[in-house]
């Protein structure tokens, strides 16, 4: 434990000897007492601001709000996509059956057109 309050200052209580200081035993015990309690907080503050720092500058953890401004695109699906998925679900590995397709083009009278 430091100490703060050094023997030659502390007034003997019981000779009644002063060295340099009026502070008696009691009191320097005390006040060194209080002085080893203050560092540690110091040092647990220290700790855990170095703690929260490390969590702000680290990578997040969850989600981000962002923005961004990209021109307007019109889309289309071509609708014997639409009917396939609603028939078949979603192909596998994005890749759509061709013979299934050729059908339903047929059932709906589409034109084959190159995809």
């Amino acid at each position: 434990m430091p100490s703060y309050l050094l023997p030659g200052n502390i007034k003997n209580s019981t000779t009644g000897c002063c060295c340099d200081s009026s502070i008696d035993s009691n009191s320097a015990i005390f006040f060194n007492n209080l002085a080893s309690k203050i560092l540690d907080m110091s040092k647990a503050i220290e700790k855990k601001m170095e703690d929260l720092s490390k969590q702000v500058c680290t990578k997040a953890v969850g989600f981000s709000l962002v923005t961004i401004d990209t021109p307007s695109m019109l889309l289309g699906v071509k609708y014997e996509y639409i009917e396939y998925i609603k028939r078949y679900g979603p192909p596998d590995g994005g890749q759509f059956d061709e013979v299934l397709l050729e059908k339903i083009r047929n059932e709906l009278g589409l034109k084959n057109e190159l995809i």
